[in-house]
């Protein structure tokens, strides 16, 4: 009997283990997402407005679609870039 109650004990502290290491993993996984989809967001809007600027204010022109598709490209990059330097 007492072997039984130790081997509960033991699998109720490894589940807990495997449970927290698996939240701590999913921690960092949901703030590397956090880190790019800034990034893409941030870039991608401002060459999107530059863009914007340079087809007197027309966000669905062409230079602004040109431009927020190579931010959020370059998003992409530095959002990879500030990931390898962290985690």
């Amino acid at each position: 009997m007492l072997l039984y109650v130790n081997t509960i004990s033991y699998y109720r502290l490894v589940g807990n283990f495997i449970y927290l290491l698996r939240l701590s993993l999913y921690g960092i996984l949901i703030r590397m997402k956090i880190i790019y989809t800034i990034s893409i967001v941030a870039l991608g809007t401002l060459f999107s407005w530059f863009g914007a600027l340079m087809d007197h204010g027309n966000w669905l022109g062409g230079w602004s679609i040109l431009l927020g598709t190579v931010g959020s490209i370059l998003g992409i990059i530095v959002g990879y870039r500030i990931n390898k330097a962290y985690f």
